[in-house]
């Protein structure tokens, strides 16, 4: 009894030792197939499918506009930020703020910024970077829309905290959106390019007030 389990068990080390040896065998063809007909694809080395293809696409008109949408964007996020210093005078004769209501005014949009940037992260993953995006830039300017009509400090404040709520959004998003799409020899450089358009709206936010104000002293 004892010589026939002993028959039986190396028969079937023997079995399954030939069937995996030949799995192998298959598992190992099909990958180097894949390998050379679809074009220097190492995932363990070379990163996967999607970087490969992108650096195929290289560099085009596409990449362009992106870059020039997503610096718009980028540019609006330093004119919300900065746009409070310009306020404050006239915000301070319309709403007669003390010393305490103006610490209040620059520091609310910051708290607003600081709580969104964990919400629009965890939306961005769950539900795309392109959705989030387009849900923050909405939220911020449905909310500067409305504090450009208020006459009411409280409302005011309101309104502004959930504009850097939405801007917190989108100054994030807006560089990893932007970069995913760029081949890896591009992307550094890009990434550098997006960051000259945040001067460009620090530029151009004193040139506006200033446009502004002059338009209302007429």
């Amino acid at each position: 009894m004892l010589l026939l389990i002993e028959k039986f068990l190396i028969r079937f080390c023997f079995y399954f030792q030939l069937h995996f040896s030949v799995l192998v065998h298959l598992c190992r063809n099909s990958y180097y197939r894949l390998t050379k007909h679809q074009g220097r694809l190492d995932f363990l080395d070379n990163g996967s499918i999607f970087e490969h293809a992108i650096t195929c696409a290289e560099f085009g008109r596409f990449h362009y506009f992106l870059l020039t949408l997503c610096g718009l964007i980028y540019m609006n996020c330093a004119i919300s930020v900065s746009v409070v210093s310009f306020v404050l005078p006239s915000a301070q004769c319309d709403f007669n703020l003390s010393s305490s209501d103006k610490g209040l005014l620059n520091a609310v949009p910051l708290l607003g910024m600081l709580l969104g940037a964990y919400f629009w992260g965890c939306l961005a993953d769950m539900h795309g970077r392109k959705k989030a995006l387009i849900a923050a830039l909405l939220v911020d300017g449905l909310f500067s829309l409305i504090s450009s009509f208020l006459t009411y400090f409280w409302p005011f404040l309101f309104c502004r905290f959930f504009s850097g709520f939405g801007l917190s959004g989108y100054l994030g998003i807006c560089f990893s959106y932007l970069g995913e799409f760029q081949p890896k020899i591009y992307r550094e450089k890009v990434l550098s390019w997006l960051e000259m358009f945040w001067t460009v709206g620090i530029i151009l936010l004193p040139c506006m007030y200033n446009i502004i104000l002059t338009t209302s002293n007429i």
